[in-house]
């Protein structure tokens, strides 16, 4: 299952346009990127196997530090691979809500009545769904995650290193990890709105508390420490983010599933949950078994796998097997049904700011204010003709913002609540300030 899982991702990589991907640069110049997917296995017609497929993919070693970040939702934060990858699963599973509301088969998901209609509000009743039986999701990423599950492995490939080749593997969690210059600063960052740099002082302030409760540590410091919360990236002198890693996302969406907010209002009382992760290289089964399912009390079998399948563009083991290689600036955002964009410094490739401001069309599909957007869609579909001329007639100021909307999904943000509390597996997570989920989610739920 491993080898099929990985070699299906890695297929469907290369089947993608060029834009974003890694290349070669000028002067014989390598990049190498991370590249995570995830694969529905769905039982065949004839009933007598399953079939493999690629819905999600993603690529990237980057994130935004805490003064890039704004509260109009039309960035992303994170462009790590795994996180790129589950954005896009969940864009999957509401196109395939789409196509249900529509009409149309879908593979995976049917529409239900709510077990519990008392926790939903009445706009969400129309639209509930469940994923059909006999689906599952397996998940391959050609590099361990950052953070926890990397540690002990990233050790064990360096140690026996001469200093000048010891620290390749860690590039992954430092001087490539933050979308930033050298300097530390972005184009146009000088002309930061006033919100944003609000933001970045209520973003700063929750990031020192964290790392000073003694629950969090940056990067790679402390690094025989296991089992805690460590943020991107692992490097001390580059600017600081409120992203937690790789492995401590993970280990989250184990718990709590890789839908999130607006997913469980769409599939009430039915967290979608990996049933394999497949790693390539700095695999090691003990570190991801314990970071990934053991921190969070996972009591579910979810297969910890092993793939030799070569990825292109995976990072070098040494700097003696390609020492002009360097991390790629890009991510490939990728989910079935759409087509693949590329994500430089959290927005679209290509484009820039009109009049010192940055227009819709430099968003991606994946950003917070286009995931509410296609969240809106299914519940407008969703909604009984009958019913429609209310929402489209109710004041603009009933919408709910993104923070608030989220807040609606009553049952995750409870369970979310518990795995953060000080008794919590993930107690110390960075969670960020309200106000950067201000902006007008679009939807109206009463």
């Amino acid at each position: 299952m491993a080898e099929t899982v990985a070699q299906v991702v890695v297929d469907q990589f290369g089947k993608l346009p060029k834009r974003g991907r890694p290349c070669m640069r000028s002067g014989g110049r390598r990049e190498w990127t991370v590249l995570a997917g995830i694969v529905q296995e769905t039982p065949d017609s004839a009933g007598s196997g399953t079939r493999l497929r690629c819905v999600a993919l993603g690529t990237g070693l980057k994130c935004l530090p805490e003064s890039l970040l704004v509260s109009d939702g039309s960035v992303v934060n994170d462009s790590h691979a795994e996180v790129v990858c589950r954005r896009n699963f969940q864009r999957y599973l509401m196109n395939q809500s789409l196509l249900v509301l529509k009409g149309k088969p879908s593979p995976v998901v049917e529409r239900i009545q709510p077990t519990d209609p008392a926790e939903n509000a009445s706009r969400l009743q129309h639209a509930c769904f469940k994923i059909k039986d006999g689906v599952r999701f397996h998940m391959y990423i050609s590099q361990s995650p950052c953070g926890d599950a990397s540690m002990r492995a990233l050790d064990k490939a360096t140690a026996s290193k001469a200093p000048q080749q010891q620290q390749p593997q860690e590039q992954h969690q430092a001087s490539n990890d933050t979308a930033t210059t050298n300097t530390g600063k972005r184009k146009h960052d000088d002309q930061l709105p006033e919100s944003s740099k609000r933001l970045a002082l209520s973003t700063d302030s929750a990031v020192e508390t964290a790392l000073t409760s003694g629950h969090v540590l940056r990067g790679r410091s402390d690094f025989t420490a296991y089992g805690k919360l460590r943020t991107k990236p692992s490097r001390p002198d580059a600017p600081p983010t409120a992203s937690l890693s790789c492995s401590d996302k993970m280990a989250k969406w184990t718990a709590l599933g890789l839908g999130g907010a607006l997913l469980s209002m769409l599939l009430p009382n039915q967290p979608v949950f990996l049933a394999s992760i497949t790693v390539g290289d700095l695999f090691d089964e003990d570190a991801l078994r314990a970071s990934l399912l053991d921190r969070v009390g996972c009591d579910r079998h979810v297969a910890i796998l092993r793939s030799g399948v070569a990825f292109e563009w995976a990072q070098p083991s040494t700097d003696a097997d390609d020492p002009k290689a360097i991390g790629a600036d890009a991510s490939v955002s990728w989910c079935l049904g759409e087509e693949s964009e590329a994500i430089v410094q959290g927005r679209k490739q290509g484009t820039a700011m009109r009049n010192g401001r940055w227009t819709d069309a430099s968003r991606v599909r994946i950003c917070k204010a286009e995931m509410a957007k296609l969240f809106g869609q299914v519940l407008e579909l969703a909604t009984p003709h009958d019913q429609l001329d209310q929402y489209a007639n109710a004041a603009e100021g009933s919408r709910l913002s993104y923070y608030q909307l989220k807040q609606r999904a009553v049952a995750y943000q409870t369970a979310k609540r518990a795995l953060y509390a000080a008794d919590g597996a993930l107690c110390g997570w960075i969670v960020n300030p309200p106000l950067l989920e201000e902006f007008d989610s679009q939807c109206i739920i009463p």
